[in-house]
């Protein structure tokens, strides 16, 4: 693993090198730990944008330990995430009306009331009392 000082005196960290190191034995893991080889090399190649975003913190003795913790917490991550997704069952009906039956109420609701504009105050009020009553009934009956 090369790596030379800098400018600064921080050695710099041939991250392609770590790869071709300890990318195979990584993908194990991440397969062992899945079960999926997509996502095993999903958690690999996090890890190693993780290790080149700090790469000025690497220490050459652990790296490789370091490259097993962040696999292992990215699968935890990973199944956290999974476990607050649900599957919708797509038998399962929306039980408000579509479109169509909102669309038609509304149409329904637009030709009652022009009625009741026609009639006399006396009788919408008799009409509406009459629809109150009944409703009051069936809401109490439930």
């Amino acid at each position: 693993m090369a790596s030379e000082p800098d400018n600064q005196g921080v050695a710099l960290v041939d991250v392609g090198d770590i790869y071709r190191a300890h990318a195979p034995a990584l993908r194990r893991f991440a397969l062992y730990l899945s079960g999926d080889p997509a996502l095993a090399d999903d958690l690999v190649s996090d890890a190693f944008v993780r290790l080149w975003t700090a790469r000025e913190r690497v220490e050459m003795p652990t790296v490789r330990g370091y490259l097993f913790v962040i696999v292992r917490n990215l699968f935890l991550k990973h199944r956290r995430r999974a476990g607050q997704q649900a599957l919708l069952d797509e038998n399962l009906a929306d039980a408000s009306p579509g479109p169509e039956d909102r669309a038609r109420g509304s149409s329904d609701l637009r030709v009652v009331m022009e009625a009741l504009a026609t009639l006399g105050d006396v009788d919408r009020a008799a009409v509406l009392w009459v629809v109150y009553w009944r409703m009051a009934r069936r809401l109490s009956a439930s």
